[in-house]
């Protein structure tokens, strides 16, 4: 069909040296007349949805290039959210049905931001992410964000040399794993820079970790829940 109405559009043009109204009422003769009349009646019925979606797609461009100017990043965001909506429902982790609300969220990431930070981490460092769905994982990159660091963010299929070139890569200074990727860290674990430090979330079993991994969990726990300073890297 494609061909055809080119084909047309050139002869009519180039030939008969016809106005393009004419040509134009050609095209759509030939498009009708070739059953294109089913895709303007799908048109006709998807076109409200279709502008609808554009519009919205539109309206979110426009706010992040706000925020953008703005510097209104997602903690600052996130953290307006909480104050309108301290105890409504933020996540649902379907496998196990927990639900977080925007205050446990904003607490726990908070924990997180300040154990980093007495870590030594700081604005611009890189802290490596390797963990299954759930809500801890959110919280955790969001407690990265609160103190500027940077979240590497690890595709749990990887194993073995693409894991290991992952981490390398990254340059990151911490790596937190979930207790399920312990064998998968276990198997590159010589190979991985001594001064990395190591904190697994999740079920605890000392011997299925590497030697000098910490269990994050009660660090969590014990850490401060305010928002953290966030001092120049230096």
């Amino acid at each position: 069909l494609a061909a055809s109405l080119v084909g047309v559009l050139l002869f009519s043009r180039l030939v008969l040296k016809l106005p393009w109204t004419h040509v134009g009422f050609s095209l759509l003769f030939l498009y009708l007349g070739s059953g294109g009349w089913r895709f303007v009646r799908i048109f006709i019925k998807t076109v409200r949805r279709d502008v609808f979606g554009g519009m919205v797609l539109l309206k979110v461009k426009a706010k992040v290039r706000r925020y953008l100017q703005e510097r209104r990043t997602v903690p600052i965001l996130f953290a307006a959210t909480v104050q309108r909506h301290p105890d409504k429902t933020a996540l649902i982790f379907e496998g196990t049905d927990t639900r977080w609300t925007f205050r446990q969220l904003d607490d726990y990431s908070s924990s997180v931001a300040n154990f980093l930070q007495a870590r030594g981490l700081a604005s611009g460092d890189v802290a490596a992410l390797l963990m299954e769905n759930c809500n801890e994982f959110v919280g955790l990159w969001l407690g990265m964000a609160k103190l500027g660091v940077e979240a590497a963010l690890i595709n749990t299929n990887l194993r073995r040399d693409a894991l290991r070139h992952c981490l390398t890569s990254s340059r990151a200074r911490a790596l937190i794993f979930g207790s399920e990727m312990a064998p998968a860290v276990l198997e590159i674990h010589a190979s991985l820079d001594p001064s990395l430090s190591l904190f697994c979330s999740g079920p605890w079993e000392p011997s299925a970790v590497p030697a000098g991994t910490e269990h994050l969990d009660p660090l969590l726990e014990d850490a401060p829940k305010h928002l953290p300073s966030r001092p120049n890297k230096g």
